[in-house]
């Protein structure tokens, strides 16, 4: 899965499911800054802005020390970005979607999903994990 992939996911399902809209969630954080700022700005900041600017941040920290997590919220942030300025929640196409793979309950209460690589001699990723032990496999069930 691509970095853009997973910005996606995260994006549309669980960030967006946490903070909600993007246009709302950075209407405050472009108040809080506006107001910090106020002895020097001749205006607020707009949502917009307030999202670019935290796009900067991730490509700072990525100069700084390279890490996927900054490239994923970079995307991630431009995704926001678009859904603030379009005031349209950005759908994917043609993006190849992972497969679901089967859960296994164990009776106590606990889901096991299936890790879905055939080499892999375990095959179930534990409750709570995203990844399988032994091969890394990240299956994604929707």
């Amino acid at each position: 899965m691509t970095c853009a992939d997973k910005a996606i996911k995260l994006v549309l399902h669980d960030r967006n499911a946490t903070y909600g809209d993007p246009a709302d969630d950075y209407r405050k954080v472009a108040k809080i800054w506006s107001g910090l700022l106020a002895p020097i700005l001749k205006r607020d900041i707009t949502p917009q802005e307030a999202i670019l600017m935290m796009v900067g941040l991730k490509l700072s920290r990525e100069v700084h020390l390279p890490k996927e997590d900054n490239v994923i919220d970079a995307h991630g942030y431009l995704l926001c970005y678009e859904w603030a300025k379009s005031g349209k929640r950005p759908e994917p196409t043609g993006v190849p979607t992972a497969p679901v793979y089967p859960t296994i309950e164990d009776g106590f209460g606990n889901v096991w999903t299936k890790c879905g690589k055939t080499d892999c001699g375990l095959h179930i990723i534990r409750p709570g994990k995203t990844q399988c032990d032994i091969c890394d496999n990240q299956p994604r069930n929707e």
